[in-house]
């Protein structure tokens, strides 16, 4: 995956087309992008191994590992997300 310099890890994922961060934990529904702030916690992720990270307020680095978790924090479920993302420099359009 892509993304720009100074891009969150949720804003990437989202212009690569992730728009399911995760599932809630009883109802099993699609959790994503939401207020984009980091009030919420629709965007939780695990990143490089950590768990519970507010990816929409989390700066992309390159070769970030970021999986999907269940609500607990302590159960991973790794997807396709779970890829090395590249981050790359400058004004370019592709995302």
């Amino acid at each position: 995956m892509q993304g720009r310099e100074g891009d969150t890890v949720a804003s990437a994922l989202f212009a690569n087309g992730v728009q399911v961060f995760g599932r809630h934990f009883k109802t099993k529904r699609a959790r994503g992008f939401y207020c984009a702030i980091g009030n919420c916690s629709s965007c939780l992720m695990v990143v490089n191994g950590k768990s519970n990270v507010r990816t929409c307020t989390t700066y992309l680095e390159e070769g970030m590992v970021v999986e999907t978790q269940e609500d607990r924090g302590n159960l991973l479920r790794k997807r396709q997300v779970g890829q090395a993302l590249d981050v790359s420099k400058g004004a370019s359009d592709d995302v």
